[in-house]
């Protein structure tokens, strides 16, 4: 549907619960209807192909000469009033309405013949100097330059046949609508018949608005409740009274059995990056998993397997057959980059926090991180480290070169994109020192506990990883006479 201002040329679309004024017009296309609501909530349900002009529910005053409360040019309106009764007044090509009722029906022809039906109440009609009084289930018609033609009774309401307060099934799984077969008896051999289909039993949402030369339609719907009625329109143009019925459509086919089960071994704990998905349903049912088709064998088992991407994996699993309802699981992995079997490496720089024979330490480390739990890994990684000697008793140098290998444990409390741990690790040192003066180097050994964590998170195609640990202090007697308290910074890149 569309509107239009007064002072525009050209319609625009309609949007919900947008306000009208005065000199407004409202238009609707073949297949829309529209429900213009008032302040005191009375409302007009404007038919299709009807064009409308509303006017102010003021009195008359000197700024507004004109009584009318709506200007129907094309189509047809119905009226369900509150406190607008006893003073709206609608105008057409052909006659002017006063309504004294809550429910009228006005309908205007190709030949601009207005068409009357007054429902409760009362209503004149005013055309070439003449007046006529419609009282309560009458109407009349009033032809382009003629004066208002006498009432006659409304006709009656047409007897409906089918579907009355029925339930009605879908018929297969792959059908999303069903043909519904309406059916009334006629009411003359001459009447055309209008048939309305709605969600709301008040017909403000209306679904369909036909007007039919026979008793009989059909119509394509989908599972919901309708509502239908159907009045009978003489030859004159004068609809009548509505008989009015409701059905319901519903998928009226069994529930599909199907039964999944993931692989053996839990998503988290597996290197791998793909499961295997097994399931037991009916012989002969399709299964759709992630673009994949599958098809249950003779005795209804299948599997599939997935490839999953890190992070979080949401797997659809649909089952289809003909003679069930069609049946979705959804399947929720996550699969974090950390329970991977990764490889990684790193930069380690150690800062002596007290009084320390070992100064600053920088080391370059590679190694593998294996998964050993849903939230638990170990690490051992071998590398090459420089060592700065600050006071080292007897007469070696300062600076000397070692190969750490450190075996790490790490625990992961909550799972994400930024993925937060603690870790225990034991790092050996091989050092290789020589004396001053000399090329003979000696060979030291000793062994630092760590305690520490940090955090993980992704950085392109791979993982990243922060760690700070502390290092306590230790004496080893009598090849070092004591070491130190040290805080390592770590930062690793993790292929995985």
């Amino acid at each position: 549907m569309f509107t239009k201002l007064p002072d525009k040329i050209d319609f625009i679309r309609a949007t919900i619960n947008q306000d009208l004024y005065h000199l407004y017009r409202v238009l609707t296309r073949k297949k829309s209807n529209a429900n213009v609501t008032f302040q005191d909530l009375s409302k007009i349900n404007l038919g299709p192909q009807s064009l409308m002009i509303m006017y102010s529910l003021l009195e008359r005053g000197f700024r507004l000469p004109r009584q009318q409360n709506v200007h129907l040019m094309t189509g047809g309106l119905r009226t369900k009033l509150n406190k607008l009764k006893g003073r709206l007044q609608v105008e057409t090509p052909s006659c002017l309405i006063n309504s004294d009722s809550v429910e009228i029906l006005v309908g205007i022809d190709e030949k601009k013949t207005s068409a009357l039906s007054v429902f409760d109440g009362k209503s004149q009609v005013k055309a070439q100097g003449k007046k006529v009084e419609v009282p309560e289930g009458f109407g009349t018609t009033v032809e382009m330059g003629k004066p208002p033609a006498p009432p006659e009774p409304l006709p009656k309401a047409p007897r409906l046949i089918k579907p009355i307060e029925s339930k009605t099934n879908l018929p297969g799984t792959d059908t999303s609508k069903v043909s519904i077969q309406f059916q009334w008896l006629r009411v003359d051999i001459e009447d055309h018949y209008h048939l309305q289909v709605a969600s709301d039993s008040q017909f403000e949402k209306i679904l369909e608005d036909q007007t039919l030369g026979d008793n009989t339609a059909a119509l394509s719907l989908g599972i919901s409740t309708y509502y239908w009625r159907v009045a009978a329109i003489n030859k004159r143009g004068i609809e009548g009274y509505a008989s009015q019925s409701f059905f319901t459509i519903t998928e009226g086919l069994p529930d599909l059995p199907l039964n999944i089960t993931p692989g053996q071994r839990d998503i988290i704990t597996t290197a791998q990056r793909i499961i295997t998905v097994y399931g037991k349903t009916t012989p002969g049912t399709r299964i759709m998993m992630k673009d994949q088709q599958f098809q249950a064998n003779e005795q209804g088992e299948f599997s599939g397997t997935i490839s999953l991407v890190t992070g979080l994996n949401h797997i659809e699993v649909q089952a289809i057959h003909p003679n069930y309802k069609r049946k979705v699981i959804w399947l929720s992995f996550y699969h974090p980059a950390l329970s991977t079997s990764a490889m990684n490496i790193g930069f380690r720089f150690d800062n002596a926090a007290k009084r320390d024979n070992l100064d600053n330490t920088y080391t370059f480390q590679v190694g593998k991180t294996f998964c050993l739990a849903s939230r638990f890994e170990t690490e051992l990684s071998l590398g090459v480290a420089r060592l700065n000697w600050n006071d080292f008793p007897g007469d070696y140098k300062k600076e000397a070169a070692a190969i750490p290998f450190t075996a790490a444990l790490r625990f992961m409390p909550v799972k994400g994109k930024v993925i937060p741990f603690l870790s225990t690790a034991l790092t050996t040192y091989l050092t290789f020192a020589k004396k001053r003066g000399t090329n003979t180097s000696d060979t030291m050994f000793f062994i630092s506990p760590e305690i520490g964590g940090g955090f993980s998170f992704p950085v392109f195609n791979t993982q990243a990883r922060f760690e700070v640990k502390y290092t306590p202090l230790l004496k080893k007697e009598p090849f070092f006479p004591e070491m130190a308290h040290r805080i390592a910074f770590i930062f690793y890149l993790m292929d995985i």
